[in-house]
C-alpha cells in the first residue's frame, strides 16, 4: 500500500473512532446486491440516512456474488467519517445483544450466507429505535453514484491497472460502451449510425457481452478492449455469474478500470441510455477534475 493511501486510511479510522466514542452508537449495516453502480448508489443513499439520524454506516460486500469474499475497501477509499473503516468482524462481535431491525438479522450476523433480510426491509423515510438496522438494497442511480465517486479515491490495486492499460491506448481516442445483456442494445443499429466514426478513429470499447466485443472487433480494426468478459445469456448480467475469489477480483478491477478508460476518451458513445454504468461514465467524462481526483 502506498504512503498516501495509508495516511488517508489512518485519518479516516481516527474520524470513525471519534464518531464511535460512547457506548450507545447506532449503526446501519448495508449489504448491497446488484452491480457496482447499484452498490455505490446505495452506499450514497444509506450514508445520507446515517448523517441525518446520527448513525455509522457499515458496508459489508463480502457475501456479494461478484465481489465474492472480498471487501469493497480493497478497491475504493471512501473519504467520509460516517463510513466505518475498522474490522467488521470485531464490530459484529461487539454488537451481540443489541437490538436489530429486522430482528432476525442479529441472529447470524457475520456468518455465511448473508442473514435472511428482505432487500426492502429498511424504509429510509422512517426513524428506527433499534440499535442496528440491516438492509440488502438493490437498484442503481447515476447522479448519486457520481457524487459519491467525486469524494472517493481509488486504491493502487485499481489505479495501477488503469495506468497500464491507458498507456496501451493512444493519447486521443473515442470511447464506446455497449451494454447488451440485461439491458439490450441495438448493436447493428449502433454500428450503422457510427460506422464512419468507428472506421476513422482509435476506439476503446467496454461491453458486458463477449459476442458484442468480438463482433465489433471483427468489423473495425482500431478497436481495443481489455476486460475478461465471460459468456452470458443476453438476459443475464456479468455480476450474476458464479466466480472464484480471484475471478471476482479481476472482474471488479476490470469494471472500474473500464469506467475510467471510458471517461478518459475525448468523446463517449453509448448503446443504451438505460444503463447507469453508461451514465456515470458520461458524467465522469464531462468532469475531468473528478476523474483526476479519483486517480490522484
Amino acid at each position: 500500500m502506498r504512503p498516501g493511501t495509508k495516511r488517508l486510511r489512518k485519518k479516516l479510522r481516527r474520524k470513525t473512532k471519534r464518531a464511535l466514542k460512547g457506548g450507545n452508537q447506532k449503526y446501519v449495516i448495508c449489504m448491497p446486491i446488484g452491480g457496482m453502480m447499484d452498490i455505490l448508489c446505495k452506499i450514497t443513499t444509506f450514508s445520507e440516512y446515517c448523517k441525518k439520524h446520527n448513525r455509522i454506516l457499515v458496508i459489508d460486500t463480502r457475501h456479494h456474488k461478484s465481489i465474492a469474499k472480498d471487501s469493497i475497501f480493497n478497491y475504493i477509499i471512501f473519504n467520509d467519517p460516517v463510513i466505518y473503516t475498522g474490522n467488521i468482524d470485531e464490530l459484529y462481535a461487539s454488537l451481540k445483544g443489541r437490538s436489530f431491525y429486522p430482528a432476525e438479522c442479529g441472529i447470524n450476523l457475520g456468518s455465511e450466507p448473508t442473514p435472511p433480510c428482505s432487500k426492502d426491509a429498511i424504509h429510509l423515510d422512517r426513524v428506527y429505535d433499534e440499535d442496528v438496522i440491516l438492509g440488502n438494497p438493490s437498484g442503481g442511480c447515476a447522479q448519486p453514484t457520481f457524487e459519491l465517486l467525486s469524494k472517493c479515491k481509488l486504491t493502487p490495486l485499481v489505479k495501477d491497472v488503469y495506468f497500464k492499460r491507458r498507456a496501451q491506448l493512444p493519447e486521443s481516442y473515442i470511447s464506446v460502451h455497449i451494454r447488451n445483456t440485461d439491458y439490450k442494445s441495438n448493436v447493428n443499429g449502433f454500428i450503422a449510425q457510427h460506422s464512419k466514426l468507428l472506421e476513422d478513429n482509435p476506439v476503446f470499447l467496454a461491453s458486458n457481452n463477449k459476442d458484442t466485443i468480438n463482433s465489433m472487433k471483427s468489423k473495425f480494426g482500431k478497436i481495443q478492449s481489455f476486460s475478461n468478459i465471460k459468456n452470458t445469456s443476453t438476459a443475464g448480467s456479468q455480476h450474476e455469474i458464479a466466480r472464484t475469489v480471484e475471478e471476482s477480483r479481476e472482474m471488479t478491477i476490470d469494471l472500474l478500470v473500464d469506467l475510467l478508460l471510458l471517461a478518459s476518451g475525448k468523446e463517449i458513445y453509448i448503446g443504451t441510455s438505460n444503463s447507469n454504468y453508461s451514465q456515470v461514465a458520461q458524467k465522469l467524462q464531462q468532469a475531468p477534475h473528478v476523474l483526476h481526483s479519483l486517480l490522484n
